[in-house]
């Protein structure tokens, strides 16, 4: 049986606010391929557990008390579009942070997230 796109996603999310890498990892193929939103200065593609891994640890960098809070998931086939806020507070200013809603997109294939594109116009 095949696992539900939308539940492998959720599990993401969950992990991510957590921000407990192994949960994130046990939900990514091991080739997975992260593409942050173009519009961002120093937008950067991460492949594979170590990509994501550089990815988090940017992240940390930056931001303490990431999160995301999702406000609409939908499915086809085997693409699950996300419409969610990011928010965090700056790690070296203290400043709240809450980007707009964005889209992201997640390709899951055998229970697994093989590619996230975020920033993706509608």
């Amino acid at each position: 049986m095949t696992e539900d796109p939308v539940e492998v996603v959720r599990r993401l999310i969950v992990a991510f606010n957590a921000f407990d890498l192994d949960a994130v990892l046990a939900v990514c193929a091991p080739d997975v391929v992260v593409e942050e939103n173009p519009a961002f200065l120093d937008a950067s593609t991460y492949r594979g557990h170590d990509g994501v891994r550089q990815m988090l640890a940017r992240w940390a960098e930056s931001f303490v008390n990431r999160h995301t809070d999702v406000h609409d998931l939908t499915v086809q086939a085997d693409r699950v579009t996300l419409l969610g806020t990011y928010e965090g507070v700056g790690r070296l200013t203290g400043a709240p942070v809450k980007m707009p809603p964005e889209r992201a997109v997640y390709v899951v294939r055998d229970g697994r997230i093989v590619s996230a594109q975020f920033g993706v116009r509608a």
